[in-house]
Formats: structure tokens, sequence, C-alpha cells
């Protein structure tokens, strides 16, 4: 590893000294970096000795070594790969991949370093998540979610951002969504999200996801077993999707073999919007008039999702927009 100039002076007229000759305060002129070398049969280690020259500035007499000899790194990007790889998908702590690390390799990596590897690997990426993210702000499709993460320290959230083919995870130390104006500025797709207000904001095109639909329908029906009006809401929902979800797994999302349920949707909010709730009691199929809750925003609010109701009852797709075949 050559040098082209003095560190000191910068002059570039450098004398070479022979080898062998040691010069006090220069380190060794031979390094050992380790890395692992990833191949479709396994994993081997690999060992690479590095050497380099001395230099002596005539004009400053400074003795030195290059740069890039000093700041050469002991471990490379393979072995640092594959150690923060067994941590994140396969939750390994770093004291056992220590382990891993000296009876697999005979190599001695301790678990301070593979924690130093966490913060180069994120230093690494960080291009590539900024790839990532502008990929998925230019989508036609986005699906959003924040989840709780408990720490030694307290409560944190982590996000994650998915479209079709991409996916970040992002750490934030609260469920304050105002980052995410900034950050989804400039996408104009269709964002696809639970009913957390802070989405609401945004300015694009929204669905609610249907999983979280179905967990709230889900919940109210378990909270109320014997409510025979909630129960002739969600069992004709339940009919419905059903339906739509054999047409999916049967079909994909072709636009023409989804069409069929047009009307059977129509009908479903029909049935919403006019108030009349039919469902079977002991007495067998009756009809009622739902009454205006009382906790509603106000009585002309159109928004089946209302946060005034008790049962949210808005269907949307669980998936992307429909395609044409």
């Amino acid at each position: 590893m050559p040098a082209s100039r003095c560190p000191a002076c910068g002059n570039t007229d450098l004398e070479k000294l022979p080898k062998g000759e040691w010069i006090e305060g220069v380190s060794l002129r031979v390094k050992r970096a380790f890395d692992l070398v990833i191949t479709p049969s396994g994993i081997k280690r690999r060992v690479v000795e590095c050497r380099a020259s001395v230099y002596r500035c005539p004009q400053c007499d400074n003795c030195f070594t290059s740069e890039r000899y000093q700041r050469l790194a002991k471990h490379y990007h393979g072995l640092m790969s594959w150690s923060i790889y067994q941590h994140v998908a396969h939750r390994t702590t770093f004291k056992t991949i220590e382990g891993m690390f000296r009876e697999f390799f005979s190599l001695m990596v301790s678990a301070q370093e593979i924690h130093m590897f966490k913060s180069l690997m994120a230093q690494y990426y960080a291009g590539t998540y900024q790839k990532i993210l502008a990929k998925i702000v230019a989508g036609s499709v986005l699906h959003v979610d924040e989840t709780q993460v408990k720490l030694m320290t307290g409560k944190v959230y982590v996000w994650v951002f998915a479209s079709l083919e991409e996916v970040i995870y992002l750490y934030r130390p609260t469920r304050e969504g105002d980052f995410l104006k900034e950050m989804l500025k400039d996408f104009k797709g269709v964002l696809i999200s639970d009913f957390y207000s802070a989405y609401d904001s945004l300015d694009c095109p929204q669905q609610k996801c249907i999983i979280h639909l179905i967990r709230d329908i889900n919940q109210e029906v378990l909270n109320n077993p014997f409510d025979d009006e909630l129960q002739s809401v969600t069992q004709p929902f339940g009919s419905l999707l059903q339906a739509i979800v054999a047409t999916i797994d049967e079909h994909g999302l072709k636009r023409r073999f989804l069409e069929r349920h047009a009307n059977d949707v129509a009908g479903f909010f029909r049935m919403l919007s006019t108030g009349f709730f039919p469902f079977r009691g002991r007495d067998g199929i009756k009809g009622k008039a739902a009454e205006t809750p009382k906790t509603s925003c106000s009585p002309s609010c159109s928004t089946m999702a209302c946060p005034g109701t008790t049962t949210m009852l808005k269907m949307q797709s669980r998936c992307s927009p429909t395609t044409e075949e």
C-alpha cells in the first residue's frame, strides 16, 4: 500500500525506507484482516495479509506509512454481513455469535466488536436505504404500519413502509406521526393503513387495511356475542368477503373477475346507508331500522369508519388496486 504524499507537510518527494528497518513511532508494516467468503456450497474463512512500506519525508523528516494502511479494517464486509444477518434474521445474541466465530471459523471476534458492526453496516447501507425509500415513494401503493417495541430503556416504535417489492423499517422514539408529511410529501399513490389518525393528514388517496378492519369487527363480536343487530351486519360482510377472497385465490387480482362482486358490494353498502339490517333472532329472520348512534360525530357524517360509531364497517381491499388482465 504505497503513499503518495507526506501527511504532515504534503510533500510528494518521498523516500522509501528499506525493509526490516525499525522506526520508532511507526506501526508494524504487516496487518492481518479477516473475512468470510460465502458461496452456494458453504462459507469459508479468508485471512488477508496486508503489507505497507515506511516512507520518510526529506522536507520535514517525518516517517510514516500510507493512510490507507493505517485505516485498514480488521474485519471485511463479508464477515460483518454474516454476523449482522445472524443477529437480525435469527435473533442471535452477540455473545452467541462470538462463540460461533470461535467454533466454526477459529476466529476471535468479541461481542463488543460485533456490536460495533451494527453502526458500521448502517452507515454503509445508508445510501441503499435512501434508494429503497425513493422507489417506495414513487410507487403506486404503500402499506404503512407501526408497532410498539419494549427496550430496557422504555417503549419505542418501529414503523414499516412496504410496497409490493420493497420494504424499510424505521425506528422512532414515539408514535407521533408528524414526520410522515415530510417523508411522504411526494407520494401520490394509494396509502393503505390502519385507523390511526396520523395518516389522515397525508395528501394522497387512502384506504384502510382489511386485516385491521376484520380484527376490530371480530373484537366487537367477541365483546357483544348476543347483539343480533351487530351480527346482522357482520354476517353479510363475512359472506361477501369470503366470496371475494375465493375469487382472488382462484384468479388473482384480475379486474374482470372481481367485477362480478360489484353488485353485491353495492347492495351491502346500500343496506348500511338505508339503515335496514336484517338479522336472525329466535323467531326467525327479522328486520330493524338502525338508530343513529348517539356518539357519532354528526347525523350527516357519511364516513362508515366514523370514530364516533361503535363498529367500523367500511370495507376496503386488503390488496393493491386491481390489475387489468
